[in-house]
């Protein structure tokens, strides 16, 4: 195994590079819808908290839980066409959100969900095609593909915000749709880079793209459209079957490793482990948006020189430590690599998800040391942010290049869908831990509502905590099953 290991170059291959701002420029317009949807639909439709929650959280649902359909739409019409498809639909996603009216909101979020279960999944598995099984650059690549995303994340949550108070949160969705249009003219010269949608010739089960399973395909995503628009109308109905759906794709994960044999098996039930804790790191991680929005906007004092940051552009925390703590994790990877220090998946999520526990920890000192109008000093939402985002470092970027590593080859488009849609069911949850912070209707003041958030934080943190260490203590296992795998392919 040593000797393949060293006759791996050091750098990365061609095409990481391109992808990092692949990645960058279809942020911009994902993370815009994601920062602004809950403020934009309660000033814009003057609905409630819970109203304007569950349908961020259906949202989010949908937005990763259509996943594994996108995964087999790829699969029929090929990644580098089903990319393209996912950006031109994005685009006019992004321009519905711009006109007014309900019917519009529902149309656009559904075009983009639809063109982010495709586009997503096909960005990865033609990154992970970039390397060859067990490559040890592959966390590296991922990672610094991740940190693009969170560049494009930053340029848009931190302007939105800004766009939002002084002018509109339209113009916004258009310049996400401006952005996006600027991604496909930057593929059409890079797509070269990435391998043909045939498998790799490994994998002979693997069936070829044919115009017949392209016209499959495409009437499957034009169908998904108007039934994603029906599930928005009815946001508390969607997040319960994702739900639903989640648990029958983790039974379909077990009845698929029990189907394979030997160390085959053994990967997929790992697989299926990390995704489970995955599930919880990415509840925690959707409130940023919705429910630690809300505390940000109502309870924290935004104040800084005498300037009033704008709340969506506080989000903007998270991208900015990717973009300045990323490239130095992916260098840690590939130093470590070097030295033979081996930071296994299973390791990784379970600092990962510790981190993320302790982010929410950290803000109940803060609220408890709120000024006498119950606002809490920007410090501790800065620092709650920094071991959020490490967290997320620890299991974002490894969690998809994981996937190319666990799962055979001729299931990787359908099993990255899988993946994402575990994030879905974590965004369906979110509804359900975002409710506990919910005051009563007779509590306005920053001072009725601290305790309640107080609550709920500590309530958040200790699960998170609890499952980290569960995690840890399952490490040792896990990652003897992956190293067992490692040393029977080489």
């Amino acid at each position: 195994m040593s000797s393949v290991i060293s006759a791996i170059p050091a750098r990365n291959p061609k095409g990481v590079g391109a992808m990092f701002f692949l990645q960058l420029l279809n942020m911009i317009g994902f993370s815009i819808i994601q920062s602004v949807l809950v403020l934009y639909v309660m000033q814009t439709f003057h609905v409630n908290d819970k109203h304007a929650y569950a349908l961020f959280s259906a949202y989010m649902a949908m937005l990763f839980g259509m996943s594994i359909a996108g995964g087999y739409i790829c699969e029929l019409i090929g990644y580098r066409f089903a990319f393209v498809l996912g950006l031109i639909t994005g685009t006019i996603g992004l321009l519905l959100l711009a006109l007014p009216g309900s019917f519009n909101l529902y149309l656009g979020l559904s075009a983009y969900i639809a063109s982010t279960s495709i586009s997503v999944t096909a960005m990865y598995v033609l990154l992970g095609r970039l390397y060859q099984s067990q490559d040890p650059r592959r966390d590296s690549g991922f990672t610094l593909a991740y940190v693009g995303s969170n560049v494009g994340a930053f340029i848009a949550i931190f302007s939105a915000g800004y766009i939002g108070s002084d002018f509109s949160y339209v113009f916004a969705f258009i310049a996400g749709a401006v952005f996006n249009l600027i991604g496909l003219i930057l593929f059409a010269f890079t797509h070269h880079y990435y391998h043909p949608d045939l498998a790799e010739k490994s994998d002979h089960k693997a069936k070829p793209i044919t115009v017949k399973t392209r016209v499959y395909g495409l009437v499957g995503f034009l169908v998904m459209i108007p039934i994603l628009v029906i599930l928005l109308n009815h946001a508390s109905l969607s997040n319960e079957l994702l739900i639903f759906i989640g648990i029958l794709s983790g039974v379909l994960i077990i009845f698929t490793a029990l189907r394979e044999q030997g160390v085959a098996r053994a990967k997929l039930m790992v697989f299926w482990i990390l995704i489970i804790v995955s599930v919880m790191f990415w509840a925690l991680y959707m409130l940023a948006p919705s429910a630690l929005n809300i505390f940000v906007d109502r309870n924290v004092d935004r104040t800084i020189f005498g300037h009033i940051i704008p709340t969506v552009t506080v989000q903007s925390l998270n991208p900015f430590f990717i973009m300045t703590l990323g490239p130095l994790l992916s260098l840690f990877w590939l130093h470590s690599r070097k030295h033979k220090l081996l930071f296994t998946a299973p390791a990784k999520f379970a600092l990962g998800i510790l981190l993320m526990g302790i982010g929410y920890l950290v803000l109940v000192p803060g609220i408890v040391s709120a000024n006498a109008a119950g606002l809490v000093a920007m410090s501790w939402i800065v620092l709650s942010y920094l071991l959020q985002t490490v967290g997320e470092l620890f299991v974002g970027p490894v969690g998809f290049a994981m996937v190319g590593d666990l799962v055979p080859p001729r299931m990787e488009g359908v099993m990255m869908g899988v993946w994402q849609l575990a994030t879905g069911v974590a965004g369906a949850l979110s509804d359900y831990l975002a409710n506990l912070t919910v005051a009563p209707a007779d509590a306005t003041q920053a001072t009725q509502t601290n305790p309640i958030f107080a609550h709920s934080f500590l309530q958040f943190g200790l699960m998170a905590v609890a499952v980290g260490l569960i995690t840890m203590l399952m490490t040792p296992k896990l990652a003897k099953v992956m190293l067992l795998h490692r040393v029977s392919e080489s």
